[in-house]
C-alpha cells in the first residue's frame, strides 16, 4: 500500500472504540495535570517570589526611596546622645555662677540641640524611606481567601507548563491514525517546538516586557500625583495583579507559537508562501493591533510585542518555503513509483 494512502485501522474503528480512545488519552493528560499542579503546589512561594518580582523592581525603579535611605549614615541612637549631652550643659550653665563660663557652655549647648533637631529630621526621612520600600515590597488583597486562591491559580499554569509537552503528544496520538504516515514523523520536532516557542514567548514577556510595562504604569501613576498635588495610594490587589500578568504571559506564549502554528498548515499544503508573503502588510497591522491591546499602554511595550511577531511571521514564511515544496516532491515521487493500474494490466 502506498504511503500516501491512510491507515486503514483508523476507518475500522468504531464509535465506541474512538470515545474509549479518548477517555484514556484524557485520563492521562487529567493526571499529569494533576502531578504537574501538585509539584508546583509545593514550590507555591517561589513561585509567588517569581510572579511579583516585576512589580517589586518596577515600584523600586519608580521611587527614590531607597535612595534616601542610602544618604542616611546617621542612627537613631546619635540624636538622643546629642538631645542628653544639650540638655546636660544647658543645666550646667544654668548652674555656673560665672557669666563667660555660663555663655560658653549655653552657646555649645545651642549648637549640640541644633545638631540633634538636624538628626531628628534625618531620622523621620529615615523612617519615611523605609516605610515606602516597606510598601514597595508590599501587595494587598481584599479577602482572606484570595492569596490561597491565587496559589491554586499559580499552581494551575504551572502544572500546565510542566504537562504541556506531554498533553501536546496525547492530543497527537489521539488524531495520528487519521494522518498519512509521511505526515506522523513531524510529531516529535512540532511538539518540541510548540513547548519551546511557547515558554521562551512567556520568558520573553517576563524577562523584557514586564519591568518596562510595569515601570511605566508605575511612574504614570507617581506623574500624576505630583502634578494634580495628590496622594494616590498604590493599593493593588495580588489576585488583580496575577491575572493580569498570567494573562499576559499566556499571551506571549501564544503569540510564539505563529511558527510552529505556519508550519503545520504549509505541512498541510493550506497554505504556502507566496501566500504569506503577500498578506504580510496585513499582518503587520495585526501585530501592532494585537500588541496595542495586550500590552501596557505605552509605545515600547507595544513594540516590544509587535517586533518579535512580525519577525516570527516572515520566519513563518522561510519555513513554508521549505515545507510546501518537500511535501509536494514527496506525494509526486510516490505517485511516480506505483503505475497505474491500467498500465500494469496492459503489461
Amino acid at each position: 500500500m502506498s504511503d500516501t494512502k491512510k491507515d486503514p485501522e483508523a476507518f475500522r474503528m468504531t464509535f465506541t472504540a474512538h470515545l474509549e480512545e479518548l477517555r484514556r488519552r484524557l485520563i492521562i493528560c487529567v493526571t499529569a495535570l494533576a502531578v504537574g499542579m501538585g509539584i508546583s503546589y509545593a514550590f507555591r512561594d517561589q513561585l509567588f517570589a517569581f510572579i511579583l518580582h516585576p512589580l517589586f523592581v518596577a515600584r523600586e525603579t519608580a521611587s527614590d526611596g531607597d535612595e534616601l535611605a542610602d544618604d542616611m549614615d546617621d542612627s537613631p541612637t546619635k540624636t538622643a546622645d546629642l538631645a542628653r549631652e544639650a540638655q546636660a550643659l544647658s543645666r550646667r550653665a544654668l548652674a555656673s555662677k560665672d557669666a563667660h563660663e555660663s555663655a560658653r557652655l549655653a552657646a555649645r549647648a545651642a549648637g549640640l540641640a541644633g545638631k540633634a533637631v538636624e538628626a531628628a529630621d534625618r531620622d523621620l526621612r529615615r523612617r519615611d524611606a523605609i516605610q515606602t520600600l516597606r510598601r514597595q515590597r508590599s501587595i494587598a488583597y481584599t479577602n482572606p481567601i484570595n492569596p490561597f486562591w491565587v496559589s491554586l491559580e499559580l499552581s494551575l499554569v504551572g502544572g500546565i507548563c510542566l504537562s504541556f509537552g506531554l498533553i501536546l503528544w496525547e492530543i497527537w496520538a489521539f488524531v495520528a491514525p487519521g494522518l498519512y504516515p509521511t505526515e506522523r514523523r513531524y510529531a516529535a520536532p512540532f511538539i518540541i517546538a510548540a513547548s519551546a516557542c511557547f515558554l521562551g514567548g512567556a520568558g520573553f514577556g517576563y524577562r523584557f516586557v514586564f519591568p518596562i510595562g510595569f515601570g511605566y504604569l508605575t511612574r504614570f501613576s507617581r506623574e500624576i500625583s505630583e502634578a494634580q498635588g495628590i496622594d494616590m495610594m498604590d493599593l493593588t490587589t495580588v489576585d488583580s495583579f496575577v491575572d493580569v500578568a498570567l494573562k499576559l504571559l499566556l499571551a506571549f506564549g501564544l503569540v510564539f507559537e505563529l511558527p510552529v502554528v505556519v508550519s503545520f498548515l504549509a505541512l498541510m499544503g493550506v497554505v504556502d508562501h507566496r501566500q504569506l508573503w503577500r498578506f504580510g502588510r496585513w499582518f503587520i497591522v495585526i501585530a501592532v493591533t494585537i500588541a496595542a491591546i495586550l500590552t501596557p499602554p505605552d509605545a515600547f511595550s507595544q513594540i516590544m510585542m509587535a517586533i518579535p511577531m512580525c519577525v516570527l511571521y516572515f520566519l513563518s514564511i522561510g519555513i513554508a518555503y521549505f515545507l510546501h515544496p518537500d511535501r509536494r516532491r514527496k506525494k509526486t515521487k510516490t505517485t511516480t513509483d506505483e503505475p497505474p493500474t491500467d498500465a500494469r494490466e496492459q503489461g
